[in-house]
């Protein structure tokens, strides 16, 4: 076979950091907790007698035992390698064509040829599939030429630069239940809460922490824990319509520690204005990667701190992405009721496409859905059959499934506000060791995240979990808690399904506290017809329509 040309992409001021020494070149983007590219670059050269041999082994040892967030890419004048972390925080993309492949960054996707990114190499299925869900989980992207690396995934070209072999390195198992008593596990997750947040901030070195504190767990762990531990550098700020639950109780939290917090008030108006200007414009290119929608929630308030100078210019974002996942609470509870001898797979999976795959309901036609039903259900017998797995281990099959999906293809994009405006961020809550002990943990422990609360409530670092509610959500304002109730009592009594729906088309968009439903003109939801599920449902839309993917023809 004819060896390949090889260009690589990569947008230095993206992060990127270089490193060149004995025929290796390792560009790597993202932090490392504890370890950096000098040891890598050895462990290459001590698992080879000469540079010309890839030492599969020993990178992907490396990957597997390296904490922190990254995407990292090794050249040598014989061989490419490359690889995402085990949640694939940073996207990285390859494209085929001709006898060249192109790797790179985002940036790369202006670099591919026309012959990869035109109407004609649309892929249908993988559109229909990111249209229903706002991401595709198989590597798969808009374009059939263009493909990027899924989590724990890893790429080598050959000695002769003529084949690609991607490889899984890592899955996230948590199937691997580990025997202890319900004390042993408390005690276990309290240490490793405490001790990533002490690693992570030990790795900062006194750096501004700027924490987008919310009235849920998990923000406010990062927060407490920080307090506990004795970091003062820390900034917090809260943001969406004023006088919402999500600023009321930030408030009361970053008070009682005794930390600087700022409300970022945002409304309709505002957030259009910003939604129409051209640096808004760029975010979308930025964020583009193919294969997932781009994430808006926190972007006005990231550029609001960033024009006022309100923060370090090198402060870090924490956020608390993704605490509700790992630690049980997007669990089907059909699972806690479940009779594994008797077990619905049809249920299982309906439930799945109902939860992920609905972000418009003239989408979810018989053809689409019978495609989505089929992947997954693939997906569930490969992964039962390859871990021997039982039926009561399904619950669990179905949280790798999130993972590899969802969680790694959509929820990660987040990040992507932070870095557009030059901040670096970290990711406490999907550290190595955190997902190593959610692995082992079994499913009573996990229900309703009650060991995650439970131990988040005793140990109450801060005092902030005593007598500052969880999420306690609430509608405001009043005028508009009063007219939704009195239009639920005349349209509930026509059903619940009735409500749901106009409950949806014409209030959702006011009680969205980030203001993010924004981003659509509010008659367009009014007047829909095709069932659009919420905010991200015209996000998706337009990020499809922008690469020529004619709306009607996923129909």
């Amino acid at each position: 076979m004819k060896k390949r040309k090889v260009k690589l992409v990569i947008d230095g001021s993206l992060g990127w950091k270089y490193c060149c020494k004995d025929n290796i070149s390792i560009w790597i983007r993202g932090y490392l907790i504890d370890s950096n590219v000098v040891e890598l670059r050895h462990k290459i050269l001590r698992s080879s007698s000469c540079v010309e041999t890839l030492p599969r082994g020993a990178i992907t040892n490396w990957l597997n035992v390296v904490r922190g967030h990254f995407a990292i890419i090794i050249e040598t004048p014989f061989w490419v390698f490359l690889s995402v972390d085990k949640i694939r925080s940073i996207p990285l993309l390859y494209a085929e064509y001709d006898s060249s492949i192109v790797i790179g960054d985002s940036s790369a996707i202006s670099s591919i040829s026309g012959e990869c990114l035109n109407e004609d190499n649309i892929d249908l299925d993988s559109s229909k599939e990111i249209a229903m869900s706002g991401y595709k989980m198989d590597g798969r992207s808009i374009y059939n030429k263009v493909h990027y690396l899924v989590a724990g995934e890893c790429l080598f070209l050959d000695n002769n630069k003529t084949n690609l072999t991607k490889v899984k390195y890592y899955k996230y198992s948590p199937w691997n239940i580990t025997n202890k008593t319900n004390k042993e596990f408390e005690s276990e997750l309290s240490s490793i809460m405490l001790t990533t947040i002490s690693d992570m901030a030990d790795n900062l070195e006194g750096r501004q922490i700027v924490i987008p504190l919310s009235a849920g767990y998990d923000s406010r762990y990062i927060a407490s824990a920080l307090k506990h531990i004795g970091y003062d550098n820390v900034f917090c700020f809260s943001y969406g319509r004023s006088d919402n639950f999500e600023i009321r109780s930030a408030e009361k939290i970053a008070k009682k520690l005794n930390y600087p917090w700022e409300p970022i008030l945002i409304n309709s108006t505002e957030q259009k204005k910003i939604f129409s200007q051209n640096m808004f414009k760029d975010f979308l290119k930025y964020s583009n990667t193919l294969s997932s929608s781009p994430v808006l929630i926190d972007y006005n308030a990231v550029y609001s701190l960033h024009v006022n100078n309100r923060i370090d210019s090198n402060a870090v974002f924490i956020n608390g992405n993704a605490g509700d996942f790992i630690t049980g609470g997007h669990i089907d509870s059909y699972f806690y009721n479940m009779d594994f001898y008797n077990i619905d797979f049809d249920q299982i999976i309906t439930n799945y496409i109902d939860k992920h795959y609905s972000l418009w309901e003239c989408l979810k036609t018989e053809e689409n859905v019978s495609i989505v039903y089929n992947n997954i259900s693939k997906i569930i017998s490969d992964i039962l059959h390859s871990n021997k797995l039982s039926n009561d281990a399904l619950w669990s099959v179905m949280e790798s499934i999130e993972w590899s999906g969802r969680q790694s293809s959509l929820v990660t994009m987040t990040q992507r506000s932070y870095e557009f405006f030059d901040y670096e961020w970290r990711l406490p809550l999907w550290d190595p060791i955190f997902m190593d002990f959610w692995e082992g943990v079994p499913l009573h422990l996990k229900k309703n995240q009650n060991m995650y609360a439970n131990v988040l409530k005793n140990n109450n670092w801060g005092g902030v979990w005593d007598d500052i509610p969880i999420n306690q959500h609430s509608i405001k304002p009043l005028s508009l808690k009063i007219t939704r109730l009195l239009l639920k009592a005349l349209i509930g009594s026509m059903g619940k399904e009735k409500w749901h729906k106009f409950d949806k088309r014409f209030f959702s968009y006011f009680i969205d506290t980030s203001v993010a439903a924004s981003y659509t003109p509010y008659f367009d939801t009014v007047f829909d017809r095709c069932g659009a599920r919420n905010r991200n449902s015209w996000i998706t839309r337009d990020n499809l329509e922008r690469h020529k993917v004619k709306f009607n023809d996923l129909i």
